[in-house]
């Protein structure tokens, strides 16, 4: 649904060994919209593994819309990205009038090296 409503950023990120890629045998590339109620708070929680981040792109983000990761705080700002490793315990509290939406995508980081799914397959069928 998410690629009806944006097809240009998913024609961008599709494909993309970063965003696709399998790592330890996952898969990473989770790609959606994230609409968050005013009003809301994420209780504090981790990502399930350590070797991938998150980006938010503010699309459409009142005020008041906080991430608070470690001993850090950062505010949401539309038009902008937000990246996270989210190995990290993290919340997010929306304190603002309005929904938040925002484009999250999960990816590797530098340094890792994924590879694709068809790759994956090659090596699965080796096996």
């Amino acid at each position: 649904r998410s690629c009806q409503l944006l097809p240009t950023a998913c024609k961008i990120l599709q494909g993309l060994v970063e965003v696709e890629g399998i790592l330890h045998n996952k898969r990473s590339g989770q790609v959606s919209l994230l609409k968050l109620e005013a009003g809301t708070k994420l209780v504090p929680h981790f990502g399930t593994v350590n070797w991938r981040y998150t980006v938010h792109l503010g699309l459409l983000v009142p005020e008041q819309v906080w991430m608070h990761a470690g001993n850090e705080s950062r505010e949401f700002q539309q038009g902008e990205l937000l990246v996270l490793d989210d190995s990290f315990l993290h919340s997010v509290e929306h304190n603002g009038d309005g929904p938040r939406v925002t484009l999250f995508a999960n990816f590797f980081p530098p340094g890792t090296r994924p590879i694709t799914y068809a790759a994956w397959l090659e090596q699965q069928a080796a096996m």
